[in-house]
């Protein structure tokens, strides 16, 4: 393999959901100035943050609390789903059709051009942080040949990274490794081994 072609993750196909929408000119601003906090979803600290500071590492409570902290981030998100209106931005969800630490690709009927920014949430049930955003730009769009809901256009749209803490890029990658164990768990099967 050429060193053009290595890639720095590895990428799996993947069937994730996401929220993602174009970031405006003021959060373009910010994020220029090194402001990240659009990558929080909530800037204020949560009370099951700091017990947590003050239990014992590895204690039973920490694993507790761990476990209110998940339960929480997943509440949120459904009562934001929930109250939510329909046509505000940002509240669909696409679908995320290859995924890795570096970068993603979805399926849209949103035509986006080039290095448009986006601000991306990714919705990963199965990882501690459960919600993850990211700030991404977009690299290339393909035009499928097939068409989306009621006849109109669909894109394929493969963005990359450009702002993601380690937290998050942390998900991925467990969501990922996950996937390919399970890929591999499923092959050994159907070979009957």
């Amino acid at each position: 393999m050429s060193p053009e072609n290595r890639r720095e993750y590895l990428r799996t196909d993947v069937l994730i959901s996401a929220r993602i929408r174009v970031l405006n000119q003021e959060e373009l601003s910010l994020l220029e100035q090194g402001d990240t906090t659009i990558l929080e979803g909530n800037v204020f600290s949560s009370p099951i943050d700091e017990i947590i500071d003050q239990v014992p590492t590895g204690s039973k409570e920490e694993t507790l609390y761990r476990c209110l902290k998940m339960m929480d981030k997943k509440l949120n998100f459904v009562i934001e789903q929930m109250t939510t209106p329909p046509d505000q931005p940002g509240r669909a969800l696409n679908e995320i059709v290859e995924l890795s630490g570096s970068g993603l690709r979805f399926l849209s009927e949103t035509f986006y051009p080039e290095n448009t920014p986006l601000k991306i949430d990714l919705i990963m049930p199965g990882t501690f942080e459960f919600k993850v955003t990211l700030i991404a730009k977009v690299i290339r769009i393909d035009k499928r040949e097939t068409t989306g809901r009621a006849g109109t256009e669909s894109y394929s749209i493969a963005v990359h990274f450009t702002e993601i803490d380690e937290k998050a890029r942390d998900a991925i990658i467990e969501t990922i490794f996950r996937k390919q164990r399970k890929l591999i768990r499923l092959e050994k099967e159907r070979k009957g081994e």
